[in-house]
């Protein structure tokens, strides 16, 4: 007959005892408490020597009544070495001072502090002690809900509360602060509006708080600006100067002495012409030979007498056409503007004028 394996009846299968498996669960729950727990400040013995120097200076501060100086001392101390002695002390200090949201945390980060094999009982009551005193400071700490009180449109306020910035997504969420007198401040585009509250102990309440108009020429604060037209800068341009009418003079003084000179040279032309008269006969056909550099004088004079002339006319002429355009106006004419165009001109017994008009 062939020998069959034997298969185990169930009552005979060895299950792991409760007693066996309380180890593991014991260990689980540590690893746990470990992944929960901050990260711990590694520890020197100075650092140990330095909070033991600080804790003694604490507690002598506290004994003469500085408690704000025997906060200090602990705050420092525990930083440097987290144990729950420190941290109790610390926590009562800020309880002293009124700082009952500081006082919770301070004693709720004692609770995350991992217990040592070898605590000391002082240690272990001052973790018992932390523990009822974090449960009792609960219903005395204060909560604020701010209600912005703003204008259609309004952009998002910056808002702090005894100078702490809150986040914008937290603005109107209930915050807990310690009993007593506190200042809002909301801003927008540096405009400020302050509100003063105060809450008692464990008081619970709504607080409005004024937003200010940003002022008309912020286009951005801190948070979403207003869509508008952007504005529009005007510029004046200058005025332009005043025409000189110095040109004109120059012309109108030309012209004058274009008539001196024809009153001058017409003169001598005269003088020359009556000597002619009586030197010469037949309508001055047939003059001496003693009578040409008469002749020569009397062409002369005439020419520079009708040159005169001429430039007595043009220059008067253009002056007084300067004169009549340039008046009450506030600006030199443009090339494009209409206004009229003269050149004189000068020739061998002949002037005129050119231009456009």
């Amino acid at each position: 007959m062939a020998l069959l394996p034997s298969t185990p009846h169930p009552e005979n299968v060895m299950l792991p005892s409760r007693r066996a498996s309380r180890p593991l669960a014991t260990l689980l729950l540590l690893l746990a408490m470990l992944a929960l727990a901050p990260p711990a400040h590694a520890q020197s013995d100075e650092d140990r020597e330095t909070a033991q120097v600080l804790f003694k200076q604490g507690n002598e501060a506290r004994a003469a009544g500085d408690v704000s100086g025997a906060a200090a001392k602990y705050k420092v101390a525990y930083a440097l070495v987290q144990t729950p002695v420190i941290g109790l002390a610390y926590g009562k200090a800020e309880l002293d001072l009124g700082q009952l949201v500081e006082a919770r945390q301070t004693f709720l980060s004692i609770g995350r502090i991992p217990a040592l094999p070898n605590e000391s009982p002082r240690a272990a009551a001052a973790r018992a002690e932390v523990a009822t005193l974090a449960a009792q400071l609960e219903p005395r700490i204060a909560t604020v809900t701010l209600k912005l009180q703003a204008s259609p449109g309004s952009p998002r306020p910056a808002v702090t509360i005894d100078g702490v910035a809150l986040p914008d997504v937290a603005l109107e969420a209930p915050r807990r602060l310690n009993p007593g007198d506190h200042v809002a401040v909301a801003t927008v585009a540096g405009v400020k509006s302050e509100t003063k509250f105060h809450l008692e102990p464990g008081e619970s309440r709504e607080v409005g708080v004024e937003v200010p108009d940003a002022p008309a020429s912020a286009d951005a604060g801190p948070g979403p600006a207003l869509v508008g037209p952007a504005p529009v800068v005007v510029q004046s341009s200058p005025a332009s100067p005043r025409p000189s009418r110095v040109p004109a003079y120059i012309a109108l003084g030309v012209g004058g002495a274009g008539v001196v000179v024809t009153a001058a040279f017409g003169a001598l032309a005269l003088g020359n012409k009556s000597t002619l008269n009586g030197d010469c006969t037949a309508g001055h056909s047939t003059c001496p030979g003693s009578a040409q550099s008469e002749i020569n004088s009397f062409r002369t004079n005439a020419i520079v007498s009708d040159i005169g002339l001429g430039i007595g006319v043009v220059g008067v002429g253009v002056g007084g056409l300067l004169l009549l355009t340039n008046r009450g106006e506030s600006g030199a004419p443009s090339p494009t503007s209409g206004a009229a165009h003269v050149t004189p001109w000068i020739g061998l017994g002949s002037a005129g004028v050119r231009g456009s008009f």
